[in-house]
């Protein structure tokens, strides 16, 4: 998640709180859902191959 991070559509989910508290599952894959209205176009979403892709992961960030 680091590497997407620094990305402009990132940005809003650099703040440890936002990324915590707006993360939800939105049609079937991993969202942010920064407009708290479940509205896929406020939404930053991962693709679910992508997350299928990505190597385990161990280390917690909250």
């Amino acid at each position: 998640m680091k590497l997407w991070l620094g990305k402009k559509v990132f940005e809003p989910l650099n703040e440890l709180q936002v990324f915590i508290s707006c993360c939800t599952v939105l049609n079937d894959t991993l969202a942010w859902d920064l407009g708290e209205n479940r509205d896929p176009r406020d939404c930053i979403d991962i693709a679910p191959d992508m997350l299928y892709d990505l190597e385990h992961i161990s280390d917690k960030i909250a």
